[in-house]
C-alpha cells in the first residue's frame, strides 16, 4: 500500500518573518535590474492565437470534459470551468444544482430548456467560450442576444445589442418588427424600446395600414402603443388603429381575451390629446358601445383635461403628453428654397406666438432656428422633430433632436453642441462641424432612403444659444438644428417650386422635481 507524505507549508505570517526571507529582500538584485531603465526593456511574451487554437480544440470534445450539456435532441460534451469562467449562470448551475450529485464524471449530464429558434445557434453560443468571437448575422444575432441575456454573458450581449442596433437605425420596418415580437416575448426592454422608438415610430403610418398591424401579438401592439414618439397624424388616429386590432382579434378569439387586452392598451393612449369632435367620435364608435363602462374614465378625464388644462397643474401623468403628431394643428410647415434663399427665408409662428421657427442658410446646408420668444419662469424640457416632405407632400423622413432643458436665465449653462458621442463648446464645434456634419447628427450616409420607401430616424445638431433680442431687452433661446450635408441633399432633390417644405413640431414640458407637464 503506497503512502503519501504531505509536507507542512508555513502560513503567510511564518512566511514573510523568516530571517531567510528577510535576507533574500535585503540582497540587491544583480545588475541594474531595479532601475527604471530595466523595467522599460521588459517585453511581455506570447500567442493569444495559439492559445485560442489550442483551447478551441476542446469545444464539444470528449477530453476532460465534465459536463454534458443535453439541448432539445443534441448533446455537447462541454467543460465547467470553461462555462463558468464567462457565466455565472452556469457556475450556479454546477454549484447549487443536485442534479449531478452521486453521478461519475463521464455520466454527468445538465439538460437546458431553450426555444427551437435558439437551440439552431447553441453550437454557435456554446463554441463562443472556447474562442471568444463568433460570427452575427441578421438571422442568428436576435437568438444569440436571447441565449447571452439569459446566462448573463455581457461581452457577447452588447455585441449582439450592438449590431442589431444598428440594423433597427437602418430604418427596415420589417426586420424592427421580427425582432419586436422576440424582444416581447423574452421580456428584452431595451431593444423593444429601441425597435419601437425607431423603425416603427418613423413608419408607423405605413405599419397600421400593412396586413402585419392585424397579425401583431398583443405585446407588440401594447409596447407601440407606449411610445412617446410615434409619428402619427392625431391620437384618434392610434384609436381607431387599436379598434381595427381588437376588431379583428374577436374573430378568433373569445371576448374576455379582447376584455383584457382593452384594459391592457387604454391606459397607453392619450386622449388628452384629442379634439372635441374626435373624443364625440370615440363615444360613437363601435368599440365604446360594446365596452362602454371600461372607456367611461379615460373620456371623462380627457374631457376635464379640455376645460382645466391651462389652469390646472395637476396633470402630470404621461398620459398627458403629446407624440409627434403631423396635423396643421401640432405641425408648422415652412419653406426653404436652396437657390433663392441666399440667407434666411420667411419665419413661421407657433404657440400663439410663443415659438418663432425661421430657417437660415449654414454654409451648404440649413439650419432651421427655434427661438423662444418669451422668458421662463422653471425648468422646460423641449423635443423638437423636424420633417422634411416629398413633392407629393409624403413624409420623406424625419429629423429628431434630443431632448433638451431650458433654464431660466440665472440658472443657464454654458452651450454646448453634441459632436460624435462628445461635447464641445460651441465656437469650435462649428468649426469642427463644417467638416463631418454629413455623419454626426445622420448616424448613416442616408443611402437607404434611395428605392427603400422607408423614413429613417436622424438628429439634427446644434448649440442652444442664450440671446438679448430686441423684446424689451428681455433675455431668450435659440436652439439651432443643423440638418446635415446628405439630408440636406436628399432633401433638395425632392423640392418643389417654393422649395423644400420642412415640418417642425414642438413639444414642452414644466420640469419639476423629477415631474413634468404641458406647457401650453
Amino acid at each position: 500500500m503506497s503512502s503519501v507524505h504531505a509536507r507542512s507549508v508555513p502560513d503567510q505570517e511564518s512566511r514573510v518573518n523568516t530571517p531567510e526571507t528577510l535576507r533574500r529582500r535585503a540582497t540587491p538584485l544583480p545588475g541594474n535590474a531595479q532601475t527604471s531603465k530595466s523595467i522599460a526593456s521588459t517585453h511581455i511574451v506570447g500567442d493569444l492565437g495559439a492559445f485560442t487554437t489550442n483551447i478551441l480544440r476542446y469545444y464539444d470534445n470528449p477530453d476532460f470534459s465534465d459536463i454534458i450539456l443535453v439541448v432539445g435532441e443534441h448533446r455537447f460534451y462541454a467543460h465547467k470551468f470553461a462555462l463558468s469562467s464567462q457565466s455565472d449562470v452556469f457556475r450556479d448551475m454546477f454549484v447549487v444544482s443536485d442534479r449531478c450529485v452521486g453521478c461519475p464524471d463521464f455520466q454527468k449530464e445538465l439538460e437546458v430548456n431553450e426555444s427551437k429558434e435558439c437551440e439552431a445557434v447553441f453550437p454557435q453560443f456554446l463554441r463562443f467560450f472556447y474562442c471568444g468571437k463568433i460570427s452575427l448575422s441578421s438571422d442568428t444575432a436576435l437568438q444569440l442576444l436571447v441565449l447571452a441575456s439569459k446566462y448573463r454573458i455581457e461581452s457577447l450581449r452588447s455585441a449582439c445589442d450592438s449590431f442589431i442596433a444598428a440594423m433597427v437605425e437602418d430604418g427596415d420596418l420589417s426586420s424592427a418588427i421580427r425582432w419586436l415580437k422576440y424582444a416581447s416575448k423574452y421580456n428584452l426592454r431595451d431593444l423593444a424600446s429601441r425597435c419601437v422608438d425607431g423603425a416603427i415610430a418613423d413608419n408607423m403610418e405605413d405599419l397600421v395600414e400593412s396586413p402585419q398591424w392585424l397579425s401583431l401579438p398583443s405585446e407588440c401592439v401594447e409596447e407601440i402603443l407606449k411610445s412617446s414618439y410615434l409619428l402619427v397624424p392625431d391620437e384618434f388616429y392610434l384609436y381607431d388603429a387599436m379598434q381595427r386590432w381588437l376588431m379583428n382579434r374577436r374573430k378568433s378569439t373569445s371576448d374576455e381575451v379582447v376584455r383584457e387586452d382593452l384594459i391592457r392598451f387604454l391606459p397607453e393612449l392619450r386622449f388628452s390629446q384629442m379634439h372635441s369632435n374626435q373624443l364625440l367620435a370615440v363615444e360613437e364608435s363601435p368599440l365604446c358601445v360594446q365596452y362602454r363602462p371600461i372607456l367611461r374614465n379615460y373620456l371623462g378625464d380627457a374631457y376635464r383635461y379640455q376645460i382645466l388644462a391651462k389652469q390646472c397643474s395637476d396633470f402630470r401623468d404621461p398620459m398627458y403628453l403629446p407624440r409627434d403628431y403631423t396635423d396643421k394643428q401640432r405641425c408648422v410647415n415652412i419653406h426653404f428654397h436652396p437657390t433663392r434663399n441666399k440667407r434666411a427665408a420667411p419665419s413661421a409662428f407657433y404657440g400663439n406666438g410663443r415659438w418663432e421657427i425661421q430657417p437660415r442658410r449654414y454654409y451648404d446646408t440649413v439650419n432651421i432656428v427655434i427661438i423662444l420668444k418669451k422668458p421662463l419662469d422653471e425648468d422646460v424640457k423641449v423635443c423638437i422633430s423636424i420633417l422634411i416632405y416629398k413633392r407629393n407632400s409624403d413624409i420623406l423622413m424625419r429629423l429628431r433632436r434630443k431632448p433638451c432643458v431650458l433654464r431660466p436665465v440665472d440658472m443657464t449653462p454654458a452651450p454646448t453642441m453634441i459632436q460624435g458621442g462628445r461635447q464641445s463648446n460651441a465656437p469650435n464645434a462649428r468649426h469642427e462641424n463644417r467638416r463631418s456634419n454629413s455623419t454626426l447628427e445622420s448616424g448613416s450616409d442616408g443611402k437607404n432612403f434611395h428605392g427603400t420607401g422607408l423614413r429613417q430616424h436622424k438628429t439634427p445638431h446644434g448649440p442652444i444659444n442664450h440671446l438679448r433680442g430686441p423684446h424689451n431687452g428681455q433675455e431668450y433661446y435659440a436652439i439651432d438644428n443643423i440638418v446635415s450635408d446628405a439630408d440636406f441633399q436628399t432633401a433638395s432633390s425632392q423640392a418643389g417650386p417654393s422649395g423644400i417644405k420642412f415640418g417642425v413640431i414642438i413639444r414642452t414640458w414644466s420640469v419639476a422635481e423629477d415631474n413634468f407637464r404641458l406647457v401650453k
